[in-house]
């Protein structure tokens, strides 16, 4: 991460990945388009959006916290 000021407010400052953190997140999801690849496979493309609509109707909203 880069923080660079913000140009209308003083106060604040901007966050901006860095070209390594750009690379980390690119590697993370295709890493995990890598994971789920075997159920697209099996199930099938229909299926799998049908899963992945499922799926994020139970998720809970905003980001996963850790329980503790």
């Amino acid at each position: 991460m880069e923080r660079h000021p913000h140009p209308h407010d003083a106060r604040a400052r901007l966050l901006a990945l860095t070209e390594t953190g750009r690379a980390a997140t690119r590697a993370a999801d295709q890493a995990a388009r890598a994971a789920v690849a075997p159920w697209r496979e099996v199930l099938g493309q229909a299926r799998f959006s049908e899963l992945v609509a499922d799926l994020t109707l139970l998720a809970p909203p905003g980001p996963i916290r850790p329980a503790w």
